[in-house]
């Protein structure tokens, strides 16, 4: 089967992933999208998916790189440089190879296709994962502005752009069956401009070496680019051009050559000055010359014809491509033009040959296996394997010594030459010479200097240890500040011994990748520097995984892009104080917030001076600025005890109403507005002096609501901290009552105790203005002085049990009683209820038909919403309100408790995973958390917390 014309029958875009790695493939493109390209390229793929790959970066999809467009570019690279081969070749027909080669170049060059790309906006259709990507477009648009066809290497270009074009090519060279005609009608129009030998401008230093080459000036390029991003250009002993550019030292190269450019041309020296070099016609070696008239000798074209296997149409082609240019003058009379065209050929041939042979291949493993089938050794074989240079017709004879003896004289009298006018142009340049060495000495000195200050300073902050890496940020998810470093950075730590030297810590700071021209000072707030601990050494060779938490503080809390960073090594003092702050008010509410903040800075390695760390406490989270640190503004919080202030919030900061408790007195109402679906909330202490009174019986708290608002109605839920934002389903005592309500809390209740207490008022429908107080209700339900009576004095009486109420009425007036009440009262039928009610009353009495209690008709519908309701519970179960109270209370895994080991309100969990912590009682949670260690107060033994109480009972006989 002939593979160069015949597409292989597997699946072209199938790509195949790596042994052992799993892969998912990325997901399909908007069909949208599709027709949008098809209709900008011109063409209607018969197979999608080269259209999406094409437009897939390989960032976007890390796990497979052959799901990308890399293998498409590589093959549409060959293919369009075949193309504008065969243009110029036919349209140029008096130019050599070495004419023709610039003028393909600046039509497929990446600034020429990354135009193209802008133009049609084909670069917003890429699927990408470089969030730099886009502002290096957006400098890339706004440069070509100032250069309409061509810049010539004076901008820099994002190769992703000419990257989609080739891929682009490529993918309709595939879906057409490898159609060179079909790829040239649908982009040549795309590809418009193009350049011709008219509109081509020369590169800058190409033209500043030949200006400098015909004008026997000499030109010397001095590299700067690494202290200061410069490039100078000195012609003779003059500075003629300086080019700077931060991010590539290329284009500050061409820059420079521009620059002396430039200067020339106002010095009168350009290249109008210059003999113009014409295309017609080839160099001709004088020591090749021969003065015999040649004769034409003919080739063996049949028998060349049976070698190749290939019968020619045009003969003259083959003897014009075994003629070599000292056998012929004329440009169309030897090989010169047929092998530029022969070479791209070729390449385009075991590009696609390559391509559908080995589909799980990427363009970094194809590119040296076609280099090896088509270098200057593999073609040169072949041509003597089969004989070809027996065909042959050159003029290379050997020098006749007449010939050998002129050219030594003209090489001597040249040498000569050379040697007199260097001696007279020595004198002139020694001077210039040794300045410039003085003064390269002195730059190189101060490079020197500031390069060992910086190494001083490196070893001195890390006592020793000198690492420093430049990585690219990628955010990963996990707690604290530990980040991840790759293998290699563990090697170099290790050889310098720093484990031995006790936890790592890193100095982390961003780099401006936009240079600090164009950094303002918005830019500069948002970028600082912290430090962090590792967690592991597992990242991608090249990348650092941070943390959310030292993501946020070294970029913009927004930022969607990565970045570089510097890391270095850092040792860090142990903290003694730290001053924080946090962002909004109700910190200081959270019960023994200082327990909760210990256990966050369990996770971090270290803290450094305007920080901002997050604290969880169940479903709540709360951001603290490091406003103050000691002994350093960085320290370590490894194994030390850190005194803390907390200071209130920025009381000019935003606040919010949400998750703030307001506080509430005693007998002092309060009033506000909640909407329907929100919460307000308050609190209120029950001190031991209140404590008393009430737990003596004399006296209860009452908390009440008045409604103002007709039409709003609100749920009153109150509860007793750790519990400090009651809510629907996570409460201790609640009221659903219609308009008004009160909540009565007495001694009674087995979780009424002296504390904190907060209430939640519920907007249940509409918005409601309502007025909330809490007070002390006296509990006397008889006066001063009165008896008690007998129980037994009604059946002492002459009574008789009336049949309609069944109450006892005196017998001498049941007759009249029994006619009035069965004429006014009517007794409630249902089932354990028998309450007697006035018939005008009776109408609006019903009972719930699920748990049958009684009420009034206008409060069925919410006790059926709030009581009978279906709800989900985060954790996936369905359950009715009580179910679901319960079920918070007592089995959820999401349900908050108060950690018996920490302190801190947590997750429970599921059951514990260890038996025996299953029969303490423990949480999923309380099994991790008790299983830390702790040194035991009467021994010293490190003890895991939950087995402390048992060690305390076995080894040291406490009960």
């Amino acid at each position: 089967m002939d593979i160069l014309t015949k597409l292989p029958e597997t699946e072209t875009t199938a790509a195949a992933t790596t042994p052992g790695r799993s892969y998912q493939p990325p997901p399909a493109m908007d069909s949208e999208k599709v027709d949008e390209l098809e209709e900008i390229i011109g063409y209607k793929f018969n197979d999608r998916n080269l259209i999406e790959q094409a437009m897939t970066h390989p960032s976007f999809v890390r796990g497979n790189r052959n799901s990308s467009y890399d293998r498409l570019e590589y093959l549409g690279d060959s293919i369009i440089s075949v193309l504008f081969t065969k243009l110029h070749y036919f349209e140029y027909s008096n130019f050599s190879s070495g004419h023709l080669t610039p003028l393909r170049a600046s039509n497929i060059d990446s600034e020429k296709l990354a135009r193209v790309a802008i133009k049609h906006h084909l670069h917003t259709y890429l699927r990408h994962n470089k969030p730099l990507l886009e502002d290096q477009i957006k400098k890339f648009s706004s440069d070509i502005l100032e250069y309409p066809l061509h810049s010539t290497g004076l901008i820099e270009v994002p190769k992703v752009l000419a990257d989609i074009v080739e891929s682009t090519i490529g993918a309709v060279f595939v879906d057409s069956n490898c159609c060179f005609e079909t790829v040239w009608t649908v982009f040549k129009d795309i590809l418009e401009p193009i350049i011709d030998a008219k509109t081509l401008k020369r590169h800058p230093m190409t033209e500043l070496c030949e200006i400098c080459q015909k004008n026997s000036l000499k030109v010397k390029m001095v590299d700067s680019w690494a202290q200061n991003s410069s490039i100078h250009v000195y012609v003779g002993d003059k500075l003629l051009g300086t080019g700077t550019y931060l991010l590539k030292k290329e284009v500050a190269q061409n820059r420079a050559a521009k620059s002396a450019l430039n200067n020339l041309a106002d010095m009168g020296i350009t290249m109008t000055t210059v003999p113009e070099r014409k295309p017609v016609t080839t160099p001709v070696d004088v020591n090749n010359i021969n003065d015999e008239p040649r004769t034409s000798t003919p080739i063996e074209v049949e028998k060349l014809e049976e070698t190749l296997g290939y019968k020619f149409n045009n003969q003259s082609l083959i003897e014009q491509a075994l003629t070599h240019s000292s056998y012929a003058d004329d440009i169309n009379s030897h090989y010169d033009r047929l092998e530029y065209i022969g070479d791209s050929v070729l390449t385009a041939l075991f590009t696609k040959l390559h391509y559908f042979l080995y589909p799980q291949l990427s363009s970094g493993r194809l590119t040296p296996l076609r280099a090896s089938n088509i270098d200057t050794e593999k073609l040169a074989r072949a041509a003597v394997r089969h004989g070809l240079h027996t065909y042959l017709r050159h003029d290379k004879p050997l020098l006749q010594d007449q010939k050998e003896q002129k050219e030594r004289k003209d090489k001597a009298k040249l040498k000569a030459d050379r040697e007199k006018k260097a001696k007279e142009q020595a004198q002139k340049q020694r001077e210039a010479i040794e300045a410039a060495q003085r003064s390269r000495r002195l730059d190189a000195a101060e490079a020197q200097l500031k390069a060992d200050q910086l190494t001083e300073e490196s070893l001195l902050a890390g006592r020793g240890i000198m690492f420093y890496r430049l990585l690219e940020a990628v955010p990963f998810q996990g707690n604290g500040d530990k980040i991840k470093l790759p293998p290699s950075c563990f090697n170099e730590l290790s050889d310098q011994g720093a484990f031995d030297k006790g936890p790592l810590y890193f100095q982390l700071s961003p780099v401006n990748e936009e240079g600090s021209l164009n950094t303002n000072a918005a830019d500069q707030g948002s970028h600082r520097t912290t430090h962090s601990g590792v967690l592991e050494f597992t990242a991608e060779e090249g990348f650092v995984g941070l943390p959310p938490h030292v993501w946020q503080n070294l970029f913009a809390i927004d930022t969607l892009t990565s970045h570089m960073i510097e890391i270095r090594y850092a040792w860090l003092p142990k903290g003694t104080y730290a001053k924080l702050q946090p962002d909004r008010v109700g910190f200081s509410d959270l019960p023994n917030h200082k327990a909760i903040l210990e256990t966050s800075l369990r996770q971090h390695a270290t803290l450094s001076q305007g920080d901002l760390f997050t604290v969880n406490y169940g479903e709540l989270t709360y951001k603290l600025r490091v406003l103050e640190l000691k002994p350093s503004t960085s320290v370590s919080v490894l194994e030390t005890d850190i005194e803390v202030d907390i200071i209130s919030p920025d009381s000019a900061a935003e606040q919010s109403e949400k998750n703030v408790l307001k506080p509430l007195t005693f007998g002092e109402p309060d009033s506000g507005i909640v909407d329907e679906g929100n919460y307000m909330y308050y609190k209120f202490s029950v001190d031991n002096d209140i404590w008393e009174i009430v737990s003596s019986g004399a006296a209860r708290v009452e908390v009440r609501i008045d409604a103002e608002t007709d039409g709003g109605d609100t749920d009153l839920y109150v509860s007793r901290h750790p519990l400090i934002f009651p809510t629907q389903h996570q409460h201790e005592w609640s009221s659903y009552d219609i308009g008004s309500k009160a909540l009565i809390i007495a001694s009674t209740d087995k979780n009424f105790t002296a504390g904190t207490y907060s209430i939640g008022i519920y907007g249940f429908k509409g918005k409601t203005k309502y007025h909330v107080s809490v007070s002390v209700q006296d509990d006397c339900n008889r006066t001063v002085g009165q008896q008690a009576v007998s129980s037994s004095s009604s059946t002492e009486m002459d009574t008789v049990e009336c049949k309609n109420c069944k109450r006892h009425i005196p017998s001498r007036t049941i007759s009249l009683h029994e006619a009035y009440c069965s004429r006014h009262n009517v007794v409630c039928q249902h089932a354990g209820c028998g309450v007697v009610l006035r018939v005008e009353e009776a109408k609006n009495h019903v009972h719930c038909d699920k748990c049958g209690q009684a009420f009034q008709q206008g409060e069925m519908e919410k006790h059926m919403k709030v009581f009978h309701e279906p709800v989900r519970c985060p954790c996936g179960i369905v359950l009715e309100k009580e179910q679901m109270v319960q079920h918070q209370a007592s089995s959820c895994p999401l349900r908050l408790i108060v950690c018996r080991f920490c302190g801190d309100m947590v997750q429970a969990g599921s059951s514990a995973a260890d038996a025996r912590d299953r029969m303490r009682g423990l949480c999923e949670h309380e099994g991790v958390c008790g299983s830390r260690t702790a040194p035991c107060d009467s021994c010293g033994r490190s003890v895991m917390l939950k087995d402390m109480d048992i060690h305390h009972i076995a080894v040291h006989q406490k009960n």
